[in-house]
């Protein structure tokens, strides 16, 4: 710096017009300026293809008290910062040979420099601009007619963060190069799949294959699972492959159970690896995977968070479809199907026994005297009855069956691929586990249920089906309540 000349100040929001710089002034590429008497001074790596730029900032940091090092490319400031201890790293965004985001790129995926601060400078601002150097690493970036914020933002980066040390084998910029556009590369097609399934979410079960396909052929890991809050509680949305129960029952190693209460979980090692999924600051999930070998390998650990970086959008829409299916079709009371819902489920439930010839039963169930329940107690207590009510009849029955609140007091059991004998005996047991309820808190001391039972007969509609289960109904509660009755079978004029 000649004699007396101090930093040019540019006004912020003005345009930038450089100071004017003898050649004999300009920086040579890959030298060093500092301050005197300063052994501690920050050692800054300055990268850019513009003599005048280097010469500027060199100026207006070593004014500063610190150490600067020059370089006019980005591949021989990479061999240079892996090979000394710098502090920070002041790149160009657009130059030359190896371009300023990709030394970001590189520098982030090299060990050694993956922590070190990195300062993008720009003629370019915008959204886009601060978008692309988030992206590739860059700490913070500074416009070019801003550069007299620079010693501040190195500041505040550097703080007492301990110099980066050169460690191992030099790198080659080349090679570093090429592994990072690989792993971009790969990271793009991993995206690409887990966003695709967004064309899927209104069907959970071809969903939740999808998901299962996607983990297996992009995770070598020997056990995958993938986590969802939904509705307060984590479930396993896609697993890869299913784990042995004897697995379970005889494990070798302390086991993590991932899942929700009720027993849909994935075991996995302590060794194993779970990668949150987030979307904004919110943890909505996770996935887990673990290794047949007793290293991961880095392809998965990158490929790990590459899915759960994809799948976060997704699994967000998934998360809000499934609350507005979930409002749509349960009764917010009793948290069992509504009545549209049952609706729905026994017009599929009749178009599968028109093509496979199998029949299904269906039981209309009514709680005995429920209006003097209301009238004695009041309507909280009868809303608890209906709850438990309704709890005990989900609780009953199979997973293949459907229970749902009809209306009022009143509520729908779809028994699947069932006779009318069958329906009969699941009947029976749907009525007595109700009945021994027993003493319902500030309320009756005993509930019961009346039910009419049909099963579907030949043509008939789901509406004819519904009539004769209403009619059984009607006749367990003449005959005494707290019974079952059966619908006598439909005869058919020739």
């Amino acid at each position: 710096m000649g004699p007396g000349r101090g930093p040019t100040l540019i006004p912020r929001g003005g345009p930038w017009d450089p100071p004017s710089v003898s050649p004999t002034d300009e920086p040579l590429p890959n030298t060093t300026e500092k301050a005197p008497d300063d052994p501690d001074a920050f050692r800054v790596m300055l990268v850019d293809d513009n003599a005048l730029v280097r010469r500027y900032i060199t100026s207006l940091l070593v004014d500063q008290g610190m150490t600067v090092t020059t370089c006019d490319n980005g591949e021989e400031a990479f061999r240079v910062i892996c090979a000394s201890p710098f502090d920070l790293v002041v790149t160009d965004l657009e130059m030359g040979g190896i371009p300023g985001l990709h030394l970001c790129r590189m520098l982030r995926s090299a060990p050694a420099t993956a922590s070190l601060p990195i300062v993008v400078v720009t003629g370019e601002e915008g959204a886009w601009t601060r978008f692309r150097c988030e992206h590739a690493g860059a700490d913070a970036w500074v416009v070019k007619r801003d550069f007299r914020q620079l010693p501040d933002i190195i500041r505040r980066l550097v703080g007492d963060r301990a110099r980066s040390k050169s460690e191992g084998p030099p790198i080659e910029p080349l090679a570093q190069l090429c592994t990072v556009l690989d792993a971009e590369a790969n990271r793009a097609v991993v995206l690409a799949e887990a966003r695709a399934l967004l064309s899927v979410l209104d069907e959970p079960e071809v969903f939740a294959q999808r998901c299962g396909q996607l983990l297996r052929g992009v995770l070598d890991a020997g056990s995958v699972a993938l986590v969802l809050k939904l509705g307060g509680a984590e479930r396993v949305v896609a697993v890869a492959p299913p784990i042995e129960a004897s697995v379970l029952r005889q494990p070798v190693e302390p086991l993590v159970r991932v899942g929700d209460p009720s027993g849909s979980f994935f075991a996995f090692t302590e060794r194993a690896h779970q990668v949150p999924i987030v979307v904004g600051s919110r943890e909505i999930g996770a996935l887990w995977f673990d290794s047949e070998s007793a290293v991961m390998s880095q392809r998965d650990l990158d490929s790990g968070k590459w899915l759960a970086e994809g799948l976060a959008g997704p699994l967000e829409v998934y998360r809000l479809f499934h609350h507005i299916q979930h409002a749509a079709t349960i009764d917010p009371l009793t948290n069992v199907a509504n009545r549209r819902a049952m609706e729905k489920r026994l017009q599929a439930e009749r178009a599968r026994s028109s093509r496979y010839g199998v029949s299904f039963g269906l039981l209309l169930c009514d709680i005995d005297h429920f209006k003097s329940v209301n009238d004695t107690h009041g309507h909280a207590v009868g809303d608890d009855v209906l709850r438990q009510v309704a709890g005990a009849l989900a609780d009953t029955v199979r997973d293949v069956d459907m229970v749902g609140r009809w209306g009022g007091e009143e509520f729908v059991v779809l028994l699947s691929h069932q006779t009318r004998a069958g329906a009969s005996v699941a009947a029976e047991r749907l009525r007595r586990t109700v009945a021994d309820l027993g003493p319902i808190d500030d309320g009756p001391a005993r509930v019961t249920m009346s039910v009419g039972v049909a099963a579907l007969e030949g043509e008939e509609t789901v509406a004819e089906l519904v009539k004769r289960a209403d009619d059984a109904l009607y006749e367990a509660k003449r005959s005494g309540r707290n019974r079952i009755a059966l619908a006598p079978t439909p005869t058919r004029d020739d």
